[in-house]
């Protein structure tokens, strides 16, 4: 059985990895960047049969919400009675991440974080591989992907990555490797400017009040160059970066 193709739908692109994983190494087979309209055709020819995929969905919700301590599966209809009153959106699949609970007007509350994707828009991307008789073995969008990359800090302790999405930027905070918080904008330039800078401590202060953590540090993602390009520096020193590489 063929090892599965890792799919990276960024912008008018597809990039295309086939890998091989030993242990705790990767080698990478081959590579290649073909145009989005051109993707059909190359699996029709492709004699590969299982496929990792990761696509910038078009519509997705993300956003951190307090609800009741419960037992998980009333917790579940919750969430998602919560999801469809804030998105007005039906058919959709989720998944959530507890943050930490408080006590909000007498009342201990918890905090979750949710990631929500339309089935719709699932069905749009997985319906082009299933058409051509391939699988799909996981689906996930750009910025989880760019989290499982990181390494995660001590446990207990939260750290902040930003990554570069097209013509968006995507701050978003981890605590004990998985992803608690996501933020989106729109940037003033191409190059890492005084309005990242901005959008991060805003972010920091955001995670500071609202969730209660404090990210040690940063990790910039240069999703313009072919291969992420990562720094870590104490936020402390963050108007001395200079733009990623």
């Amino acid at each position: 059985m063929g090892k599965p193709v890792a799919v990276s739908f960024e912008g008018n692109e597809v990039k295309i990895v086939h890998a091989l994983q030993r242990g705790g190494n990767i080698k990478i087979k081959g590579t290649e960047i073909i145009a989005v309209e051109e993707f059909d055709g190359y699996l029709k020819r492709s004699k590969d049969k299982d496929f990792i995929v990761t696509c910038d969905f078009k519509e997705s919700y993300h956003d951190v919400l307090s609800v009741p301590l419960l037992k998980t599966g009333y917790l579940v209809k919750i969430i998602e009675t919560e999801i469809r009153k804030t998105t007005g959106r039906k058919d959709f699949t989720f998944l959530y991440l507890p943050i930490g609970d408080r006590v909000i007007n007498n009342r201990k509350m918890l905090d979750i974080f949710y990631f929500m994707v339309t089935d719709e828009t699932i069905r749009d991307v997985v319906d082009m591989f299933y058409n051509c008789g391939k699988t799909v073995k996981a689906l996930y969008p750009p910025v989880f992907a760019a989290a499982s990359l990181l390494e995660p800090g001590a446990p207990g302790e939260a750290d902040m990555g930003i990554i570069y999405t097209g013509n968006e930027r995507t701050i978003f905070s981890t605590k004990n490797g998985a992803v608690n918080f996501i933020r989106n904008y729109d940037p003033h330039e191409a190059g890492f400017s005084d309005f990242d800078i901005e959008n991060i401590n805003m972010t920091i202060n955001y995670c500071r009040q609202n969730l209660r953590t404090s990210p040690l540090s940063v990790k910039l993602g240069n999703c313009q160059e072919s291969c992420p390009i990562y720094f870590t520096q104490p936020y402390a020193n963050y108007a001395l970066w200079p733009a990623p590489l």
